[in-house]
């Protein structure tokens, strides 16, 4: 039997501009560390998945904000996915194939 072990909750750190206020966070640790076992992880620190759903946060908030003023520069409301897209190529984190 598996057994389960407890993660902590706890309230992360949003950097904005040169700012940093305190949230909960809104991704869930489990996911987490799925994406760590479908790596290839044995074994994860509560502390490493605590760290990468923080970094995982503050680039999602990043990305939001530039897709938002790419909307609103082409005169739209809505955030479509060619704006995160091209925010994404823009900050050259990931290649979008």
């Amino acid at each position: 039997m598996v057994k389960k072990r407890k993660i902590p909750k706890s309230k992360s750190k949003v950097y904005i501009g040169d700012c940093a206020e305190t949230l909960m966070p809104e991704i869930p640790l489990a996911p987490i560390e799925r994406i760590f076992k479908k790596a290839g992880a044995e074994r994860v620190g509560e502390d490493a998945i605590i760290a990468l759903r923080d970094v995982l946060e503050n680039v999602a908030y990043e990305v939001s904000v530039k897709s938002i003023e790419l909307a609103k520069h082409a005169g739209r409301k809505t955030v479509s996915a060619d704006d995160v897209k091209a925010v994404v190529r823009i900050f050259k984190c990931i290649n979008l194939s």
